[in-house]
């Protein structure tokens, strides 16, 4: 699991609303050294229990430059855990 962290101007009140970003895939392991973008794609958007406030922890998926997943991504299952402590504790959605 990697995280990064970014600001946007407007607090999002659902994941499409954020847009699509990328990194080097090369420097992490997640891409050879040609074609080495990985974008990220927001799909799911949770309240940050740490932080607070307006701030959202969002979950994406890396996609690779032609557009199948990292070998990496394992948003799926990851998905299916926090979705379950969501449901857990209501005060995090």
């Amino acid at each position: 699991m990697r995280a990064k962290t970014r600001t946007v101007s407007s607090v999002p009140k659902e994941a499409s609303d954020l847009p699509i970003w990328n990194f080097d895939g090369s420097s992490t392991g997640q891409a050879e050294g040609s074609n080495a973008d990985v974008y990220l794609l927001p799909v799911q958007l949770y309240n940050d229990p740490f932080r607070g406030g307006n701030n959202k922890l969002v979950m994406c998926e890396t996609i690779k430059y032609n557009k199948n997943p990292t070998e990496s991504n394992t948003r799926h299952s990851c998905k299916m855990v926090m979705d379950m402590v969501v449901d857990q504790h209501p005060c995090w959605n």
